[in-house]
C-alpha cells in the first residue's frame, strides 16, 4: 500500500508516469489532495499510469497542464481500479487518445469531478476507455476537443461507458460525436444526464456518435 497527502508534483518527466508510475503491485495506493501539473510522458500517463496495480483512490486533487501519448493526466492498463472523487482535470493534453483520462481494461469510477479544456488528437478530449469499463456519476465534461472522435468521451473495443447525473457540455470533436462516441461493440449508457451544445463540422453527430 501507498498513501500520498498534500503534495505537489510539477515539470516531472518519464516514459510512463511523469509523475508516479504504480506497477504491478498489490495493495492500495491513495492519493489525497496532491496536485499534478507540467509533468510528461513519452508514452503513457502524463501525471500518474497505473500498470497491473490492485487498486487506487484520488481524491480531492488536481491534474493541470500534464501531457503524454495516451492519457494526459492519468493513463491505466490491465486489471487495475481506480476511483476517482472530487478531482479537477483542467487543460491536460494527450498526443493520440485520452486528453485527461486513457483506460486500457479495468475499471475507473469517478465522482464529482471535472474534465475542462482537455484534448487529444484523435480521440476522447476529456476521457476514453479501450475494453475498459469507464463510469461517471455527477460530473461535469466541459469544452474539451479532438480532432477525431469523442470530443468529450469515448470508448473501443468493447467498453463500457457509463454517465450517470452528467453534465457533458460545449465539447468538440472534429469528425463525429462531439460530445461522446462509440466504436467496435462498446456500449454508452445515460442516466439524467445533460448533453448540451456539442458540435461536429460538417453532418456528423454533434451529440452522440455510435458505430459498431
Amino acid at each position: 500500500d501507498g498513501t500520498l497527502v498534500h503534495n505537489h508534483f510539477s515539470s516531472n518527466h518519464a516514459n510512463f508516469g511523469g509523475a508516479l508510475h504504480a506497477y504491478v503491485c498489490s495493495g492500495m495506493l491513495q492519493i489525497d489532495n496532491c496536485d499534478f501539473e507540467y509533468n510528461n510522458a513519452s508514452d503513457r500517463g502524463g501525471a500518474l499510469y497505473m500498470q497491473r496495480h490492485d487498486r487506487a483512490a484520488i481524491v480531492k486533487s488536481r491534474f493541470k497542464k500534464n501531457r503524454a501519448m495516451f492519457g494526459g493526466a492519468l493513463g491505466s492498463e490491465s486489471s487495475s481500479t481506480i476511483q476517482v472523487g472530487d478531482c479537477a482535470f483542467d487543460s491536460n493534453a494527450a498526443d493520440d487518445a485520452g486528453g485527461g483520462i486513457w483506460l486500457t481494461d479495468g475499471r475507473c469510477w469517478v465522482g464529482r469531478s471535472i474534465f475542462e479544456n482537455n484534448q487529444a488528437r484523435y480521440n476522447g478530449g476529456a476521457a476514453g476507455a479501450a475494453g475498459g469499463d469507464l463510469f461517471l456519476w455527477r460530473s461535469k465534461v466541459e469544452r474539451n476537443r479532438v480532432k477525431g472522435f469523442g470530443g468529450g468521451l469515448y470508448a473501443v473495443d468493447s467498453s463500457l461507458l457509463m454517465a450517470n447525473h452528467c453534465e457533458i457540455v460545449r465539447n468538440r470533436a472534429g469528425v463525429n460525436g462531439g460530445g461522446l462516441f462509440a466504436d467496435n461493440g462498446s456500449t454508452i449508457r445515460l442516466r439524467s444526464t445533460h448533453v448540451v451544445a456539442n458540435w461536429t463540422p460538417g453532418s456528423s453527430t454533434g451529440a452522440l456518435g455510435v458505430h459498431s
